[in-house]
Formats: C-alpha cells, structure tokens, sequence
C-alpha cells in the first residue's frame, strides 16, 4: 500500500503531539476540569442553588484551579468542602504543568527554528538550493523585485551549512541535505510553486553541473507543478539539464 506524503507528515505530527507532555498535561486538566465539576455537581446539587446546573459546576472548578476565585459558586456541603480541598492542589500543579509544558514547547520550538531543524508550514513558496554566496545574491534580487512590484514571496533557503549571518531576516533557512529527499520534504519542495536550483562551490564544473542536474530531477520527482530555474556553468550541459 503507497500513503500518501501528505498523510505521513500528518501521521508523524500526530505521533509527536500524542508523546508530548502537553498532550499527558491537557488531558489531566481537562479530566480535573469535568470529572471534578461532576463530582462537586452531584454532591451540591439540589442543596445549593449556586450548582443548579452542570455548567455552573464547571464554572467552579474552573474558577478553583486557576486560582480567580470570584466567589459567585461556592459549596455548601461538608462533603463538597472537602472534595474542593482536593480538587484545588491538584488542579493548581496541573495547570502550573501544563504552562510549564507550554513555555518548554514553545522555547523549544523557537530554539529549533533558529538552527534550521525544523519542518516549514510554508506553501507556494521559493525554494533557493545552492551555494551560499549565489544564492545570496539571487536572494537580494528576488527581494529587490519584490520592493520593486509590491508583492511579497516567502522565501526559503535550504543548505546543510550553518545559516549565513547576511541571510536576510524574513527568509527562512532549513538545515539540511539538498540531496536527501526527506529533507527537501522539510523544506516544503513538494508545496512550493518555484524551486532555484544554483551550483555548489565545486573545483569541478562538470561536477558542479551533475548536481545541479542530479537536483533537478529530485525536485521534479517530489513536485511534478514547481516551476524550476537550474543554472549550469558549462554550455555543453544545457542539453543534459
């Protein structure tokens, strides 16, 4: 059976989000959230006018764990007291975990989209493969039309180099091979509308054509609709490209 890559990506994600701690942390605060509202709901209700309803009970738990405490529901019953001493720790840790969790994620996340090792959300985009200086300079074009027309192009630069310190800002680098197709995959090659494919700083020029040619192929196999520009530096490779 052939999945779809489309349906691996989402099935990889899927897989992530379920072993994250955000995931265990939000699922325990919900569970707090609703099972002790029920709990609190089936003890009060029909002595404490504040409980009339489910939602009111949701409303007090809510209230509880997040330490707002407005007063408007409180518990009447011995029993409901002490349920909500329970409720009121453990809802406390969870919601400091889940922020906690959240806080982590996020900076790691940050952390990973500085170096590269990230997978882009980006869809009809440019895609510039090829040696930093060239691709540099393409890049300053690209932009410089853009200025020219009032338009706007996400840009996005893919090398298994560190990120080039003049890499303009608002381009996004992905650290990775060129020449694996998984991470041409993370840069989004199969989603992007143009793919610049420029020669890598090889002595050999001959050598320098095959790979520009070798990556056309890959390109053209992940992304039958991209529109791609491949430079050459030998004439007689033109007809090879």
């Amino acid at each position: 059976m052939v999945i779809p890559i489309t349906v691996l990506r989402i099935l990889k994600k899927l897989r992530r989000v379920t072993r994250s701690v955000v995931f265990y942390s939000l699922i325990l605060f919900l569970v707090i959230l609703f099972v002790g509202a029920l709990v609190m709901y089936l003890i009060e209700h029909g002595k404490n006018p504040g409980f009339n309803n489910y939602f009111n009970a949701v409303w007090f738990v809510m209230e509880t764990i997040t330490t707002v405490g407005y007063g408007d529901v409180v518990p009447n019953t011995y029993l409901g007291k002490l349920v909500d001493m329970v409720i009121m720790p453990v809802g406390i840790a969870t919601i400091s975990l889940l922020t906690a969790s959240i806080a982590t994620e996020l900076t790691n996340m940050a952390i990973t989209r500085s170096m590269g090792h990230h997978a882009t959300s980006k869809g009809r985009h440019v895609i510039i493969i090829g040696d930093a200086d060239r691709s540099l300079r393409v890049i300053n074009v690209i932009e410089e039309l853009m200025s020219r027309r009032s338009e706007v192009v996400d840009i996005l630069y893919i090398s298994n180099g560190d990120r080039p310190p003049s890499l303009p800002s608002d381009v996004e680098f992905v650290h990775g091979d060129p020449f694996n197709a998984n991470d041409l995959l993370r840069a989004g090659v199969d989603r992007a509308s143009t793919v610049v494919i420029l020669p890598f700083n090889d002595v050999d020029v001959k050598a320098a054509d095959a790979k520009v040619i070798l990556l056309t192929m890959s390109v053209r196999k992940l992304n039958p609709n991209a529109y791609i520009i491949a430079e050459v530096l030998n004439e007689a490779d033109r007809d090879y490209a």
